[in-house]
């Protein structure tokens, strides 16, 4: 793993936990993305991003998600542990820069989480 990348175990990878967290999680709509957050009790907090096929094509889908895991990198200490937080990117993430997005991550998380 690179030493900026994002480990294996941080990330949501299976297809059944992003459709608990759509059908069980707690879900707060953002300016930039809609998030849905899991409890895990007891393990680290785990992200997950979906970029649908409304983004655009494949470039426009990996940017909006490089967008996502940058900012989630900053704020990770912020986040309360133990859920999975699964983020979907709406049209606007394009016109937010990762330091511009992490304060909306960390309130949506926050409020998500309780």
């Amino acid at each position: 793993m690179k030493p900026e990348g994002y480990p294996a175990r941080r990330r949501v990878r299976r297809r059944a936990d992003f459709l608990e967290a759509y059908a069980s999680g707690n879900k707060r709509v953002g300016r930039h993305c809609v998030l849905f957050a899991r409890a895990r009790p007891g393990a680290p907090a785990r992200l997950g991003i979906t970029a649908t096929k409304k983004l655009g094509k494949a470039a426009r889908r990996n940017r909006a998600k490089r967008l996502v895991r940058e900012a989630f990198r900053g704020i990770q200490p912020e986040l309360p542990q133990g859920f999975d937080y699964v983020v979907v990117a709406r049209h606007t993430i394009f016109r937010a820069k990762p330091r511009e997005l992490a304060p909306e991550l960390v309130q949506l998380a926050s409020e998500a989480s309780r």
